[in-house]
């Protein structure tokens, strides 16, 4: 899967992306979830495989 379908998916889930950036070597996208909660996500910028999407109440 490439990156950008991660962000795709995440999207097709409810989500709204509202940017997405690279810190470590490791992609990642901030946005809001169905919801409305900010939620920031770990995307593998090789595979594109989201490893982790934790909600920040």
């Amino acid at each position: 899967m490439r990156p950008s379908a991660s962000t795709t998916e995440l999207e097709a889930m409810g989500h709204m992306i509202r940017d997405v950036e690279v810190d470590d070597g490791m992609s990642e996208r901030h946005g809001t979830d169905a919801n409305g909660v900010r939620v920031e996500g770990h995307v593998d910028p090789v595979t594109g495989d989201i490893l982790s999407y934790p909600r920040h109440d």
